[in-house]
């Protein structure tokens, strides 16, 4: 299991914001393995602000010189079941994507920007600028076709305005996070 450095980096209570990994990944990955919940961490800041709260990616994994942006989707075109009845906003793939394009840049952005913050706070900006930083949109390659695998893998592709400040966006499917993050 990796060690993810972010508590002691912020300056926080070693146990503060774990939650199991199937919690944070909303069951997408079914592991009990403790891991930091950024999106709680990121509004409950925000709420003792007072201040709106900011899009942020589900997870931050701090290891190895290396911070890993991490968001979970189960991605199946915004397909809604009421009532036995399949509701949709979306017509095909693309309008779906095109969609959640916005909503993952300003969530790798505003998540940068308030790591930034944090760690200026904490005496350890300089992290920001030693360690290179990565987006993993992980998404359950069991409910989606080959072409909805490579539309996300456009869709990573398509958030290079984020470039500057991430090394690398990828997208990977469940199993391949899984060997990458959980499996020694």
């Amino acid at each position: 299991m990796i060690k993810n450095k972010i508590h002691s980096l912020l300056n926080i209570n070693k146990n503060q914001y774990l939650k199991p990994l199937t919690e944070i990944s909303d069951n997408l990955i079914i592991n009990n393995s403790m891991w930091f919940d950024f999106d709680k961490f990121v509004s409950d800041i925000c709420k003792s602000r007072k201040k709106s709260t900011l899009k942020s990616t589900d997870t931050v994994l701090i290891y190895d010189k290396k911070i890993f942006f991490i968001e979970f989707k189960d991605i199946g075109l915004g397909i809604t079941k009421i009532n036995n009845n399949t509701i949709s906003k979306y017509t095909d793939i693309d309008d779906f994507l095109n969609d959640k394009k916005k909503d993952l840049r300003l969530k790798i952005s505003e998540s940068y920007i308030f790591l930034i913050e944090l760690l200026k706070n904490s005496n350890n900006i300089e992290v920001i600028f030693n360690y290179d930083r990565f987006y993993y949109l992980v998404y359950n390659s069991q409910n989606n076709r080959q072409f909805i695998k490579e539309h996300i893998n456009n869709l990573s592709l398509s958030l290079s305005p984020c470039n500057f400040y991430i090394k690398k966006n990828q997208s990977v499917c469940v199993e391949n996070f899984q060997r990458k993050f959980l499996i020694n």
